[in-house]
């Protein structure tokens, strides 16, 4: 999946909220949707290339604080970095009509 081959979609899920959990355990927040936007889902991948994650999320954090935070420890994926980008999910309208690929969003029951 997008350079991760060896991982499922769940377990790629797994590994991020993992993260999340762990880095803002005391944030404010409720995640609303993980979802992978960027060069990976457009196959424009380079040695380089990050693998960029949408959050959305509902709470009182700020979005800068939650990525300095999510940030400040970097998770890899095998060599892969995970880019968080932090959306406060204000107007329910999400990431809109920018191409993307849902990892997890809590209004579907898995």
């Amino acid at each position: 999946m997008y350079g991760l081959g060896h991982y499922t979609k769940g377990e790629v899920t797994s590994m991020i909220m993992y993260h999340i959990n762990e880095a803002i355990y005391d944030f404010d927040i409720e995640v609303k949707k993980l979802a992978i936007i960027g060069s990976r889902l457009y196959g424009n991948v380079h040695a380089e290339s990050d693998l960029d994650i949408v959050i959305e999320y509902s709470g009182t954090e700020r979005e800068d604080d939650v990525f300095h935070t999510l940030m400040a420890e970097p998770l890899y994926i095998d060599h892969i970095k995970v880019d968080f980008l932090p959306y406060w999910d204000v107007n329910g309208d999400g990431v809109g009509n920018r191409k993307h690929i849902v990892l997890f969003d809590d209004s579907y029951h898995y």
